[in-house]
């Protein structure tokens, strides 16, 4: 079992892999809404790419 710690760290781990590629200049976003919805998109791919690499380690 994931402690509420260890999804925490993913989480924020997730957050700043997400936040860059969302902002790369090649995206060409018509709008700041559609940034911040594939944003949350290349978010919750991060996340579950961490966890699955944390739970290859253990």
């Amino acid at each position: 079992m994931i402690g509420k710690e260890t999804m925490k760290r993913d989480a924020i781990i997730s957050l700043f892999i997400a936040l860059p590629t969302a902002n790369l200049p090649f995206w060409q976003w018509r709008s700041p809404a559609e940034m911040i919805l594939m944003a949350g998109l290349f978010w919750q791919v991060a996340f579950v790419a961490v966890v699955g690499t944390d739970e290859q380690k253990q």
